[in-house]
């Protein structure tokens, strides 16, 4: 279970203050298909980047199960990124100089799992790129790259998925497509997966709708 009591988050800069995320109390269970919806700016993403372990916080406690993630060191932080969180970017954050299968391969490799090419094959099949495994980012449209993206983080099989809207690239068909695919990925797995969307498609596949104005649920 996450745990979120009375999370605090203030940016520093320039002599200003931006308050981000103001007293959120949250909690999401395992195995839970949580959407994220709110206006831009209304501090979804640095709630995201908070459970997922990507920026720390200003005030209050983030307890992953029995694990207070808000007072592990750098160190630890990196450790439970890596054991439990696998995160769909905005921006796909694929390696250039890879080819989508080798983009794929990523994660497994650093899991040291040897038949990796049938998990790989089937990844991408899911998400409709069997014919691009050959080529490079660069090759790709905004779509095919989300797509590899979302395959990757399958691929981690981590008991968190993350997804910062995974289908803002996509036609609404695909689009809707994937978010079933995550759905599907949530029930068979038995991940918890969070997303932030402006997709109302997803609004009646997802368990629960939290909703974020001006930094508060």
């Amino acid at each position: 279970m996450i745990r979120l009591s009375h999370i605090e988050k203030t940016y520093f800069g320039n002599g200003n203050e931006t308050h981000a995320l103001k007293n959120v109390n949250l909690k999401i269970q395992d195995n839970e298909l949580c959407a994220i919806m709110g206006a831009s700016g209304s501090g979804k993403s640095t709630l995201l980047h908070i459970i997922g372990a990507m920026d720390d916080v200003t005030g209050g406690s983030y307890l992953y199960n029995d694990i207070p993630v808000s007072k592990l060191s750098k160190k630890d932080l990196h450790g439970f990124r890596k054991k439990y969180v696998s995160f769909v970017f905005q921006n796909f954050a694929l390696i250039e100089r890879y080819s989508v299968y080798e983009n794929l391969e990523v994660p497994l490799l650093a899991r040291s799992v040897k038949k990796r090419k049938h998990i790989i094959e089937d990844a991408a099949e899911r998400v409709g790129i069997s014919d691009l495994l050959r080529k490079y980012p660069s090759e790709l449209s905004g779509g095919q790259q989300q797509r590899c993206a979302i395959a990757r983080a399958l691929i981690a099989d981590t008991e968190l998925l993350l997804c910062d809207e995974p289908t803002g690239a996509l036609d609404y068909q695909t689009g809707k497509a994937i978010l079933k695919l995550l759905q599907d990925t949530c029930r068979e797995r038995g991940m918890t997966v969070i997303v932030i969307t402006h997709n109302s498609a997803l609004t009646p596949m997802a368990d629960r709708v939290i909703k974020i104005k001006n930094g508060k649920v």
